[in-house]
């Protein structure tokens, strides 16, 4: 995979927030984009091919964390709400994904 490919399935710890782009009706992609930005965030662009076509998302962040560890489910909520404020009836199109943690061994 290069880095301009969209992983959809996180590894352990790792967080994905992005936003479907093929999949927002009521606005393009530049003015997605451009309402994005001025959010404060720094959206990447990542495309995935499938057999339906080309698909374009908007990458908001890429972290790892603890991997032995579940993400809370507050985890950036404020800004996750806002950005379904922003993007009314989008629900579909936003996309929060933290990886399962893996688990560790346990000594006896």
């Amino acid at each position: 995979m290069n880095r301009c490919q969209m992983q959809r399935i996180p590894k352990a710890g790792q967080i994905l927030w992005y936003i479907d782009l093929s999949q927002i009706q009521s606005r393009s992609v530049n003015e997605t984009i451009e309402l994005l930005e001025s959010m404060g965030h720094q959206p990447q662009l990542r495309y995935q091919e499938t057999k339906e076509g080309l698909k374009l998302f908007a990458l908001l962040r890429d972290e790892q964390a603890d991997p032995a560890a579940v993400v809370d489910d507050e985890y950036l909520i404020d800004q996750r709400l806002a950005l379904y404020e922003a993007l009314p009836g989008e629900d579909m199109a936003i996309h929060f994904a933290s990886g399962l943690p893996v688990s560790l061994p346990v000594s006896v």
